[in-house]
């Protein structure tokens, strides 16, 4: 039970929990032992448990195992398979099923796994292997899982540089890598009792000679050597003299250096000169060259030399040899060796000692010694003194210093060094000398030339001390920080603008490139990293002299924030794709498609924007189609762009139009939206006020209005590199077969027609200069290029001149109508009863119109009354004439007439009972009855004067002696008149009278009706029974349909309907139905059809910016014309900003709020089937200036673009409003029943750009009512409101109520009284967890329900009413199994907060 008490009151809630006992699952059938044989497919092990659909799980030495490739594993109710497949010897085991709810219940069993045989498959062969390469054994066994060994003779082999042993599948690998000599001999592998062997032997490699002997000239006393070069080491050969073998002794040594093979002869003399060879017999190869030797005479000898010391001295012989390198010079009997100061030189003949710089100590004795000759002179040198030393500086940095010294001699080769180093004239220091006196200026001095400087004069020498102070740099390096790949600049600034530095990162000098640059503006020092890396991380120093300054480079990683999407366009269409970055302005980046970089051109756009990168593909067809990849370092992404081809669907077709007229050209393509450019001549059409195109979605047309010859040509419409063209001719309309005068006589119908060179044009006919309409005397047709006027029942009133005239051209001719004679008179007749007369009449013309008439009614043909004509001649023949036959007859041709009477003798008979009067209701039987005073006489019928037509099922005639009767079976409203019956010479009449029924004739949709000429007009009336007879009147006077081929009266059931199949303008009036003593009327109005007119133009508009825009246009036409509206010639469509207004003929383009992108000419179409009309204005907006900080701006109000609209939920679901306000600082509150909401668990209140959403968690019956949104700015307010309405289901609550009480009456029976108000007092918005087990802090539930009412209002405070506890959830019976997890929920409200 959960109770909830406050001071309002309290309430509970009841629930029962049961607790059911799990049935124990068990194995009823255990797993069992299984054997295979290894390489067998499969092996199932089955085992059941008491209990169906029991979830297991497999385990293998218990480790679990799945369903797979190795593994299949189902249930089939209570029975459990696992299928081992294709077995191993590894699949040996112990199998074990396990009840996944209880996994102490299982059952084992092994599977037993029979090794196949062990064989030998494939044995060792003997393989030969060239020196150097490797060797391969193979071996293959049976059994995979049978393991060997290696043995070299009797050695074990170990896997190691030399010996790759490897074994897969049954197969065993021995490779010996790098074969030599040493490795030849038999290898053995071995596996149990099983053996194989094979013999390894290395094929030799075939030596090359890489260096042959050359011939040798040698100086007699020297040292001559012989020397070869082959592809190997160690090559044995030898050596040989003229053919001879030579071995080696004091003075001749033979030296073998791993592939070179050398031969050295000491103290050559001329018996040494001879054919050196070089043989190696087990390769054929043999080498030779001729060593001769030269004997060397002195031609000039050495003479004595003087000089002063630091100056240049050379020593000269000339020999009897040229260029012999092979001389040794000696200096006081010691061997000299060439250096940086001495230099031997041999030119031609000539031999030279060459001092560059003579030291003191070089003053001695000289000998030169070629072969066995030699010759000497002596070399004397003046020593120079040093007159004034040097002396130390003291400099500052970048301050040039100067060392003077002066020497005892002019004009010597002075050097100056600086730490050991000669210092050279250049940027950094000038050397000078004036006579005696040296100087070297150091050019800005930094501290890293700060040390001791040395003049030398040949060996003398004189040196100082420069010393250096600091300050070379006034502003160090500060510690960057950027992203990787963006710019990174570190920056310090030095006292002198023209020292030099070095940078130095990490203690190392920067290799400087493309990427890595280092700039000196001033005394700015700058180094510019301008993509950075990872490995650019460190510390970055600038070193001037010893002055350094030093800071951090740090590199942040940069990371896709966004990444691409894939892409999806149309040919032709603009492709884009964006990635977001952690970090903006990283540079490096790259956009590739198909391992190529993309670089910006007409093609693509390369877009860096802060953190977004962008990639635009223009004109995109189907070669675009590909992967494209944005790569920055080691970070990337992709996506794919996916390019649709455009099909033509429809292409336009050659069209034909005339002068003045309207020409238009359609196609249709496979997709929506897809530029269209129309060409003409090579020149692309734009829209113009005779030139307009229009797309809408797939469907694209130009039209071109007013057309004259120079629009006539191909025209050409262009879909990215597809195109279709159509050629238009413009013609003149022509009457191309005049009409031809016509005469014809009267009553005949007359046909003028005439053909025009086009099809289907309109056009005009005249009477003497009056335009004819359509009506039953004039017939128009129109029947493709020809054109017919037919003039029905000609009279001489129709002979005039008529006119055709279609376009500006017309033709004309005249109609004579001829009056119709009658040549030949009606006479007179008499006749007795039952004779056979005939009136016979003769006229003038053939094929006319005529109608017989008696007493002025006309007479119909009928079984007695036969009316002829044979040619000229017409006659009416009347059988079995009667007393009533008597009368006047008249023939009627045209203007023509003739009459005649007939004369009856008829018997004198008398009525003994005349006919009498008959008033009638509708559909009864009516009886006339007379009696006669002669048997068996024959009598006629007539009723209006007319003999009767007895062919009508509903007419029965019958005659019993004197007795005659005429009986209509079911009378109508049209049977009423007066009736007669004729007996001889005696006439009996009387009337009959019917009255209609009341019948209700339903109220018609509407009493007007409106069509155009020469279309279809239908009447409609619904009655309340059926089978009614109805009436038809126009203008008062009833239809004949007999008479009228275009008037058609049906009834279907209870309807009846009146169609006019093609109206003319004498069709217009008032339209009556009679039914029954009822009628109704309904208006005919016939419109002459029109082409829109534009009656009151739009006008331009200057709007500012946000503000709504307005254009208004008045149009005229019949029928109503369709408006279509248009911005820069693209099609608008109804939306949340753009709104098509309406009212009677005026139409308004309505634009809620304009920005500066609005800016457009804005075209209104009026279309209908019988023309366009065109109005255009444009549209400017202004935006308004910056305004300056003392004025304040002028805010427009906000704007509702979107209000928020009613909704319903159900308790305790969600529910949300959404709404759409525009305008500058605007502040949304929320109001529910005039309190204002406020943000809470229960109410989320959110606001995004233009878009503000009030979201309700859960709704509960307080929540229902209606909610507004208020917006605010400076400029005004503005609302909009909405209701919320709550769905309450009762019948859910009922079942729960109703199995709530069952469940209670069954387990805790209690008096029926506390069960209502238990299940009755529960109603609002509480959760409480069973066992109060939550995490959640059960003391302070109690105050979600007053958080949640004072979540409503602005403030807990303004609450003021007590609610007693209520129930709106209430407690439910709980089953579950023992074990398992029992949860009661309920929802209540109070406030105060209640205690739980």
């Amino acid at each position: 039970m959960v109770k909830a008490i406050n001071i309002a009151g309290e309430s509970s809630s009841h629930a029962f929990l049961l607790v059911q006992a799990k049935t124990a699952v068990s194995f009823t059938q255990n797993l069992e032992d299984a054997s295979a044989k290894e390489k067998d497919t499969m092996v199932t092990f089955e085992c059941e448990t008491n209990e169906p659909f029991v979830r297991v799980k497999w385990f293998k030495n218990n480790m679990e195992i799945f369903s797979g490739d190795k593994y299949r594993m189902h249930s089939d109710r209570k029975v459990h398979f696992l299928s081992v497949l294709m077995i191993e010897m590894r699949d040996d085991a112990e199998y074990t099923c396990v009840i996944s709810d209880d996994e102490n219940t299982r059952t084992s069993a092994r599977l037993h796994v029979e090794g196949a045989a062990l064989e030998l498959i494939k044995h060792m062969e003997n393989i030969e292997v060239p020196e150097s390469y490797a060797g391969e054994f193979e071996v293959e066994l049976s059994r995979e899982d049978a393991e060997g060994s290696w043995l070299f003779g009797d050695k074990v082999l170990s896997p190691s540089n030399k010996y790759i042993i490897s074994s897969r599948r049954g197969r065993h690998t021995l490779s010996v890598k790098d074969v030599r000599k040493e490795d030849q001999g038999k290898y053995t592998f071995v596996c149990g009792d099983l053996k194989t062997s094979a013999s390894l032997k290395m094929k030799l490699r075939p030596v090359t000679l890489m260096q042959p002997l050359t011939d040798l000239i040698v100086c007699e006393g020297d040292i001559a050597q012989l020397e070869v070069r082959f592809s190997q080491e160690n090559v044995e050969g030898t050596w040989m003299k003229n053919g001879q073998a030579i071995s080696a002794s004091e003075r001749i040594h033979i030296v073998i250096d791993k592939m070179v093979h050398k031969l050295l002869v000491e103290n050559v003399s001329t018996e040494d000169a001879a054919l050196y060879s070089f043989v190696v017999p087990a390769q054929d190869i043999s080498t030779s060259g001729k060593l001769s030797v030269q004997t060397i005479d002195i031609v000039v000898p050495l003479k004595d030399v003087s000089s002063i010391e630091g100056t240049k001295a050379v020593l000269e012989a000339k020999i009897s040899a040229q260029d012999i390198s092979s001389v040794k010079w000696y200096h006081n009997d010691k061997l000299l060796t060439p250096s940086d100061r001495i230099q031997m030189v041999a030119k031609g003949a000539k031999q030279r000692l060459v001092f560059t710089r003579t030291f003191a100590s070089d003053q001695g004795h000289y000998k030169l010694v070629v072969g066995k000759v030699d010759t000497s002179c002596s070399l004397t040198v003046e020593e120079v003194h040093i007159v004034k030393h040097m002396e130390d500086k003291v400099c500052s940095e970048s301050q040039n210093v100067t060392f003077n010294v002066e020497v005892s001699h002019p004009g010597i080769d002075s050097i100056w060094t600086f730490r050991n180093q000669q210092i050279k004239p250049g940027p950094k220091s000038k050397i000078e000398s004036k006579g005696k006196a040296y100087s070297l200026t150091v050019i800005d001095a930094m501290k890293d030339e700060e040390g001791q400087y040395m003049f030398h004069a040949g060996e003398k020498t004189s040196s100082a001390k420069l010393t250096v102070s600091g300050g070379a740099i006034t502003r160090p390096l500060q510690d960057v920080t950027v992203a990787e790949s963006q710019t990174a600049e570190l920056e310090c600034e030095v006292a002198n603008a023209n020292a030099e530095g070095k940078w130095l990162k990490e203690g190392q000098p920067i290799d400087f490139n493309e990427n890595v640059v280092s700039e000196v503006n001033g005394a700015i020092r700058r180094l510019i990293i301008n993509i950075t890396r990872p490995q650019d991380v460190g510390e970055y120093t600038y070193q001037v002299a010893n002055s350094k300054t030093t800071a951090n480079l740090r590199v942040e990683g940069v990371k896709i924030k966004k990444t691409l999407r894939n892409q999806t366009v149309t040919e032709t269409q603009e492709a884009v794709f964006t990635l977001e970055l952690t970090h903006p302005d990283v540079k490096g980046s790259q956009w590739i498609k198909n391992g190529v970089e993309l670089q910006n051109s007409e093609k693509y756009e390369i877009i860096s924007s802060g953190v977004v990168q962008t990639l635009k593909v223009k004109d995109c067809n189907i070669q675009d189609e590909s992967v494209y990849s944005f790569k920055l370092g080691k970070l990337s992404a992709n996506a794919r762009l996916n390019v649709e081809k455009i099909k033509i669907v429809k292409k336009i077709k050659d069209a034909t139009s005339l002068l003045d007229g309207t020409a238009s050209f359609e196609m249709s393509l496979s997709h929506d939206n897809i530029p269209v450019r129309w060409m003409f001549k090579g020149l692309e059409l734009t829209s113009s006020e005779k030139c307009k195109i229009l797309s809408e979605r797939k469907a694209h047309k130009l039209i071109l209005k007013n057309l004259d010859s120079s629009d006539a040509g191909e025209y050409v419409a262009v879909v990215g590199h597809l195109q279709c063209s159509a050629v238009l001719t413009v013609e003149a309309l022509q009457v191309t077969k005049p009409m031809k005068s016509v005469e014809v006589p009267e009553t005949q119908v007359a046909t003028f027609e005439c053909e025009v060179s086009h099809f289907n044009v309109p056009s005009t006919w005249l009477k003497n200069g009056v335009e004819i309409e359509m009506s039953d005397k004039f017939r128009i047709v129109v029947q493709g290029k020809l054109h017919q006027l037919k003039i029905m029942n000609t009279s001489r009133d129709d002979s005039a001149e008529y006119t055709f005239v279609c376009g500006n051209d017309q033709v004309s001719a005249t109609l004579t109508v001829n009056p119709v004679l009658i040549t030949s008179m009606l006479k007179d007749l008499n006749a007795q009863e039952r004779d056979t007369i005939t009136f016979e009449v003769t006229v003038n013309y053939e094929g006319i119109t005529y109608k017989w008439l008696k007493n002025g009614v006309e007479i119909k043909s009928s079984d007695r009354c036969q009316v002829r004509s044979r040619q000229l001649t017409h006659s009416l023949t009347i059988r079995n004439v009667h007393f009533g036959d008597g009368g006047e007859y008249k023939f009627v041709a045209g203007s023509g007439a003739t009459t005649a009477n007939l004369f009856v003798e008829a018997r004198v008979i008398e009525f003994t009972k005349k006919i009498k009067d008959i008033k009638i209701t509708e559909k009864k039987k009516a009886v006339f009855e007379c009696e006669v005073s002669e048997p068996n006489i024959q009598v006629m019928w007539m009723k209006d004067g007319q003999e009767m037509d007895m062919s009508e099922e509903r007419y029965i005639v019958t005659a019993e002696k004197y007795v005659h009767r005429l009986v209509i079976q079911t009378v109508r409203m049209s049977d009423a008149g007066e009736y007669s019956v004729v007996a001889g010479s005696s006439v009996s009449k009387a009337r009959l009278t019917v009255e209609g029924r009341d019948i209700r004739i339903s109220e018609p949709p509407e009493r007007e009706i409106t069509v155009l000429e020469k279309h279809r007009a239908t009447f409609e009336f619904e009655v309340n029974e059926e089978d009614v007879e109805g009436h038809w009147l126009k203008n008062g006077v009833e239809i004949q349909f007999s008479m009228e081929d275009r008037f058609n009266y049906v009834t279907i059931r209870k309807l009846h309907r009146l169609t006019i199949s093609e109206t003319y303008r004498s069709d217009a009036g008032e339209y009556t139905f009679i039914a029954g003593k009822n009628r109704s009327t309904m208006q005919l109005r016939i419109n002459i059809p029109e082409p829109p007119q534009i009656l009151r133009h739009m006008e331009p508009q200057s709007v500012e910016a946000g503000k709504p825009a307005r254009f208004s246009v008045q149009v005229s036409g019949v029928p109503q014309p369709q408006v279509f509206w248009y911005k820069n010639s693209q099609a608008l469509s109804a939306g949340f900003k753009c709104k098509f207004l309406h009212d009677g003929n005026e139409h308004t383009l309505l634009l809620i709020e304009v920005f500066p992108e609005d800016a457009a000419v804005y075209t209104c179409e009026a279309k209908n089937e019988y023309g366009t009309a065109t109005s255009t204005a444009t549209l400017n907006v202004e935006v308004s200036e910056v305004v300056s900080p003392d004025s304040p701006a002028t805010v427009a109000p906000p704007v509702i673009i979107s209000p928020i609209a009613s909704t319903s939920a159900c308790e305790g679901a969600p529910a949300c409003f959404q709404c759409k306000v525009r305008g500058d600082d605007v502040k949304i509150s929320w109001f529910h029943k005039k309190t204002e909401v406020k943000q809470s668990e229960f109410f989320r209140i959110s606001q995004f750009d233009d878009s503000c959403q009030l979201e309700i968690s859960r709704v509960y019956p307080e929540d229902d009512g209606e909610y507004t949104c208020m917006a605010t700015n400076n400029g005004g307010t503005v609302s909009c409101s909405a209701t919320l309405t709550l769905d309450v289901t009762h019948v859910r609550e009922q079942a729960e109520t109703k199995t709530e009480l069952e469940v209670k009456e069954l387990f805790c029976p209690q008096r029926k009284e506390e069960t209502v108000h238990c299940s009755t007092e529960l109603t609002a918005t509480w959760q409480l967890r069973g066992a109060f087990s939550d995490t959640e802090d059960f003391i302070d539930h109690g105050l979600v329900s007053a958080n949640r009412c004072s979540s409503r209002t602005s403030s807990i405070s303004s609450w003021t009413e007590n609610i007693k506890p209520s129930f709106t959830k209430k407690l439910k019976f709980q089953s579950v199994l023992e074990g398992e997890a029992a949860e009661f929920k309920c929802k209540l409200i109070a406030c105060p907060p209640p205690t739980i």
